[in-house]
């Protein structure tokens, strides 16, 4: 009966009811340590929502509905610390969809700032899973980490990677110029014109920086019309140049 009653109460959104009947009991299945993990962190508890959800992965159960739980924890905090020990913690185990799951966290850590924290577990990943679906993605995020590093060399040998296998992904040499510019004006350019004449895309941005970066008046000349649909201030710039 009780069991029936905590479910009742939980698929109802009676947390704080879940909790009281549930901690108060010497033995729960780990189904209930779930619900009551998630009763937890539907209340803002999320010290104790965070004990639970570690004590089920070490357990060995419900890893992925865990470690979500615990990067949403880390995201609303904006703690990287957390973020670092929940990759570390689930890299070795084995539940389905790990790869996407750590890509987005990694992605995370990438968009925060946090550049070095997230290239080294971004060469754990690809050392982790050689044979992941989602390659593509991690050589290009790898690529962006890198450039935000300086890392101008390896952000190019990531793109080059994948436009090894993936010759048609836009992203790819769009990544390569970006990161190229930096090395090879003249080489990034051309691949910025490609760009803006092939993909819808990247068109607008390649144009930018076509505009910005060739020293060739009559090259910008060319791109002028369409940069004042863009943006006044740099088509006014354009024009002085």
């Amino acid at each position: 009966f009780t069991d029936n009653a905590v479910l009742y109460l939980y698929l109802g959104n009676h947390y704080a009811d879940v909790v009281n009947i549930l901690k108060s009991k010497e033995k729960i299945s780990s189904e209930q340590e779930l619900m009551l993990a998630n009763s937890y962190f539907s209340l803002g508890n999320h010290d104790d929502s965070m004990k639970r959800y570690f004590a089920l992965i070490d357990k060995k159960v419900y890893i992925y509905e865990s470690a979500m739980a615990i990067f949403s924890i880390a995201q609303q905090r904006k703690d990287s610390k957390l973020l670092n020990q929940i990759i570390t913690k689930i890299t070795s185990l084995k539940f389905e969809n790990k790869d996407a799951l750590i890509l987005s966290m990694i992605r995370y850590l990438k968009e925060n700032g946090e550049n070095k924290l997230a290239l080294e577990k971004m060469n754990g990943f690809l050392k982790s899973f050689p044979a992941s679906n989602y390659l593509k993605d991690a050589y290009i995020l790898r690529g962006y980490i890198n450039e935000s590093l300086g890392l101008f060399d390896d952000c190019i040998k990531d793109a080059d990677r994948v436009i090894e296998y993936s010759p048609r992904e836009d992203e790819a040499y769009y990544l390569k110029a970006l990161c190229g510019k930096r090395i090879n004006k003249e080489n990034a350019i051309k691949i910025f014109e490609n760009l803006a004449d092939k993909s819808q895309r990247f068109k607008e941005v390649s144009i930018r920086e076509i505009v910005t970066l060739s020293d060739d008046p009559f090259k910008i000349r060319e791109y002028l019309t369409q940069v004042k649909s863009l943006d006044n201030l740099l088509y006014f710039q354009s024009v002085v140049r």
